[in-house]
């Protein structure tokens, strides 16, 4: 594939539609590509600024370029890391704990580090993003509070999409989030499919406002169910959101250090999520941790139906070969020692 730079005018397809626009940046450390301008070539649509993470998209192709090239990857991480090309997602592992920020005048709109999130505080911001957020079919959710539950109180409402990342202090909005009807009849909904990770405080928490949570993802559960097929046995524990994210989007322990910062901040003092202003760390920390939830999603789905694809491309070769064999009842014996091959699994620890 050909390198990217900024200022390219690129085609971009993701599993949900095509996109052109003009490369805006191209960040190797988060494996973030952000364009300017961009036109959804299914529907006309135009965007003012969308940011694909590489696991996300299956092709790029650069229809004209700019004066200057930056590669987006080299070599080296061509077949590792993830390069996007045709018929291949790629890997998304995030950046490292921001080391600074800023803030657009006029606008609620922050930048950690490369993470780009709106911080919505008002009514009207409030609708903005909800207009925005129901574009898409997938999105990470995520809530924070004090005690947060059946019992608690909800003061951090987390959600991301393909096109931006949203944190609603829900203590500057108030009820108004949970009684507007948009809003609610997405989560209540079962034509969006919400990501969480760990979904029993979130769904307590909405149940408190009389919203039942519909067509969740848990990447908790999904992560144990992956497991448990794997090695054929129950796992003995549960996984927490930085083991998935190393385990699926094959991050490093140092890239999750933004999972292990809120949590330490909770442990010192419960009630960190109500103090404000919030601060920039904690806001970086709430942004992650729905940031890569719909990726991490579409892996739980890739190694879930690693299975059945393998033995996809079983019946693929088959009828492929010079000396196709003929169509029956029977189990071609390439598909049984294909799946005897689990039995291997077995050994290996959950």
């Amino acid at each position: 594939m050909d390198r990217v730079g900024d200022g390219d005018f690129v085609r971009v397809r993701v599993l949900d539609g095509t996109y052109e626009g003009a490369v805006l940046s191209c960040h190797r450390p988060t494996q973030q590509l952000t364009m300017q301008r961009v036109k959804d070539v299914e529907t006309g649509r135009m965007h003012a600024r969308m940011t694909f993470h590489w696991t996300e998209i299956t092709k790029i192709e650069v229809l004209e370029r700019a004066n200057k090239e930056m590669p987006c990857a080299t070599k080296e991480t061509s077949s590792k890391e993830g390069v996007p090309v045709a018929a291949s997602p790629v890997k998304t592992p995030p950046s490292k704990q921001a080391s600074h920020s800023r803030r657009r005048s006029g606008g609620a709109t922050t930048t950690t580090g490369s993470v780009h999130y709106d911080l919505v505080k008002t009514k009207e911001k409030f609708e903005k993003m909800v207009a925005c957020v129901r574009q898409f079919k997938i999105i990470g959710l995520g809530l924070e509070g004090i005690n947060l539950g059946k019992a608690g109180m909800v003061t951090i409402i987390q959600i991301s999409c393909s096109v931006q990342t949203y944190i609603v202090d829900f203590q500057a909005i108030g009820r108004y989030c949970f009684e507007h009807a948009a809003f609610v009849d997405m989560l209540q909904s079962d034509q969006y499919l919400k990501v969480i990770h760990d979904s029993r405080n979130v769904s307590a928490a909405l149940f408190n406002f009389k919203i039942r949570l519909e067509n969740v993802f848990d990447t908790q559960v999904a992560d144990f169910v992956i497991r448990r097929n794997t090695h054929k046995k129950v796992p003995r524990f549960i996984s927490g959101l930085g083991d998935c994210l190393m385990r699926y989007l094959k991050m490093t322990e140092e890239q999750v250090d933004f999972h292990k910062y809120a949590h330490q901040c909770l442990k010192s003092n419960f009630k960190v999520w109500s103090i404000r202003p919030i601060s920039v760390e904690l806001l970086d920390a709430a942004a992650k941790d729905v940031l890569y939830l719909p990726a991490l999603h579409q892996a739980m789905m890739k190694a879930h139906f690693s299975d059945f694809t393998r033995g996809f491309q079983v019946y693929l070769e088959a009828g492929r070969s010079v000396s196709r064999p003929k169509c029956s009842s029977g189990v071609m014996p390439q598909l049984k020692d294909l799946y005897s091959f689990e039995c291997c699994c077995e050994q290996k620890d959950c």
